[in-house]
């Protein structure tokens, strides 16, 4: 904002007085002022849509009324599809989208793919302008019409670096026995704020879902995220909300949920690695919780809140936190991959696992 205001002042300086040509001023033939136009236009428009400042342009998307013959510069012309914006954006020059919801419904505050959105740009800020809850968010990005017959692994791929996403859901439908999840990460130190992201939401339980996948990415946060959801059954298969792989580094989770609903079985688990090479340093959960739920059974007992080959490099520290539905943090005798400062084996009243009073 410090930056924004002394250029107004300087463009004021140059400019003239204000007047009803424009809030910056009158437009001037002189050669200083035709190439201060440029700047004029972005802070004109960014200055009175009241979004935060970037470096780069912001780009608008209106799912309901959006049109993709509209250049997204604002609310007014906005575009009607993330990819729309997406592909306005130049890697590097610090692009922003913005993704309204104008209403309840999913016709309306959706943004609809039909394959997996490759973000390979580096640099850009998204943000969902609806109710900031911490699940279901309305800014919303879906398969096409909810359609389950579409497969593709991820939602969004970010192989991209320094890309921030805020306040959004990412909703995978797929109903399939593939590997399907809602997000993937390879990219590095991305920045993710009240996200939630349900993936393999489909009626078909299979061990290879999950909701995201941190492929190789590094030094990733993840800050009141949510991960998973409990209105579909995962069933009884080893399946995952986080699933590790690709040798990452140095991820970081801050106050984040993962949520399950899990008929019968105890082999889910909230957290998943791949093979021994899935992390390279330690990844940090810090004031999570990972729950479990059954219908009509209280907490069920999933046997293990980790899954899967324990990584020969690297830990898993969690920190001030809790696995309502899980038995043990590590069920597996002699994984010591995974770190945590709670007792393991006291009541909940003891400070330990949460099990039933």
């Amino acid at each position: 904002m410090k930056r924004i205001i002394l250029f107004t002042l300087a463009l004021c300086l140059f400019a003239g007085t204000v007047n009803a040509d424009g809030w910056l001023g009158q437009r001037s033939e002189l050669p200083l002022r035709r190439s201060l136009d440029p700047l004029y236009d972005i802070l004109e428009r960014e200055v009175s849509n009241g979004l935060p400042p970037i470096l780069g342009t912001w780009y608008h998307v209106d799912p309901e009324n959006g049109n993709a013959n509209n250049d997204g510069l604002s609310k007014e012309d906005a575009l009607a599809d993330i990819t729309e914006a997406y592909a306005k954006c130049t890697t590097g020059d610090g692009d922003g989208i913005v993704i309204y919801a104008s209403g309840t419904t999913a016709a309306n505050t959706s943004c609809y793919l039909d394959t997996t959105l490759v973000w390979s740009k580096h640099g850009i800020t998204v943000i969902g302008v609806c109710a900031p809850t911490s699940m279901f968010q309305r800014a919303r990005i879906t398969a096409t019409n909810g359609n389950t017959t579409n497969n593709f692994a991820d939602l969004i791929d970010v192989t991209g670096d320094n890309n921030a996403f805020y306040n959004l859901q990412l909703f995978q439908s797929a109903d399939s026995t593939a590997a399907v999840g809602g997000l993937e990460v390879a990219g590095n130190r991305n920045y993710f704020c009240n996200v939630h992201v349900a993936g393999a939401a489909g009626a078909t339980a299979a061990a290879t879902h999950y909701s995201l996948l941190l492929n190789g990415g590094a030094e990733n946060t993840f800050v009141n995220c949510t991960f998973g959801t409990d209105s579909v059954d995962r069933g009884d298969n080893a399946s995952c909300e986080i699933l590790l792989d690709g040798t990452g580094y140095r991820n970081r989770f801050y106050g984040c949920e993962t949520i399950a609903y899990v008929g019968t079985g105890t082999a889910h688990g909230a957290v998943e690695s791949a093979d021994a090479t899935s992390i390279g340093r330690h990844v940090i959960f810090d004031g999570c919780i990972f729950s479990a739920s059954q219908a009509n059974t209280g907490l069920p007992a999933m046997a293990s809140w980790f899954i899967g080959t324990a990584p020969t490099t690297g830990a898993i520290i969690v920190k001030d936190s809790i696995c309502p539905g899980y038995a043990a943090w590590d069920a597996t005798a002699g994984n010591d991959r995974v770190y945590v400062n709670m007792p393991t084996t006291a009541a909940s009243g003891g400070g330990g696992l949460v099990t039933t009073p």
